[in-house]
């Protein structure tokens, strides 16, 4: 009798633990976002821009202000579910990438613009949102020649919705990706008129 009590008391609490446990789809899984960052160096290697940037022959130091490398903003979709936006990351990533790296002499961070000589681009991050698949984005850019200001200007590009066969088949990547391809499209843009009007304003 004493046994079999004790074997119900084992059967008990295991199932007393086993209730205690949450599921992958009750919890993690439920929760879960993707990162936008991750894996977007990858797709800039394997998706570069159509068109060459323009060159620039200087030596350039590029600074991100607070408010852009502390960036981080959920994304929500009632189709991909969500997926995590830190925007000072992605412009990082997109500024290493190989074909930003040859629009320039030499390109790299700073972490302290005022004690750097020569040029230097500052990135403050004005707006960023995603909308039916775009993403909008607003980016302030101010350039430094040895202390004084050469450059300010505030610019704005949208990037194409890409919802093709791609992102669909991405199943729960899909709005990674999704923000992925639309943000290069407007970084692109943004890019290639930071440069342009760089370009200009250095031979003055």
């Amino acid at each position: 009798m004493k046994r079999i009590c004790c074997v119900a008391a084992v059967v008990v609490a295991c199932l007393a633990i086993s209730a205690c446990k949450t599921s992958p789809s009750e919890g993690t899984v439920a929760r879960e976002y993707h990162p936008v960052h991750e894996g977007y160096a990858e797709y800039l290697a394997k998706n570069p821009r159509d068109l060459p940037y323009p060159h620039i022959a200087d030596s350039v130091e590029y600074y991100m202000s607070a408010n852009t490398s502390s960036h981080d903003q959920i994304v929500r979709s009632a189709q991909f579910g969500r997926a995590r936006v830190e925007f000072g990351k992605i412009l990082d990533t997109t500024m290493q990438a190989d074909d930003l790296q040859a629009a320039f002499g030499k390109l790299k961070r700073t972490s302290s613009p005022a004690e750097t000589d020569g040029v230097v681009l500052v990135f403050s991050l004005d707006e960023f949102k995603f909308r039916r698949f775009r993403s909008h984005l607003g980016l302030s850019v101010s350039a430094m020649r040895d202390g004084r200001e050469i450059l300010s200007r505030t610019y704005r590009a949208v990037g194409g919705p890409h919802t093709d066969r791609d992102v669909r088949d991405a199943g729960t990547y899909a709005l990674q990706r999704s923000i992925q391809a639309s943000t290069k499209d407007a970084l692109d843009d943004i890019m290639a008129s930071v440069i342009d009007d760089l370009n200009y304003r250095l031979k003055e």
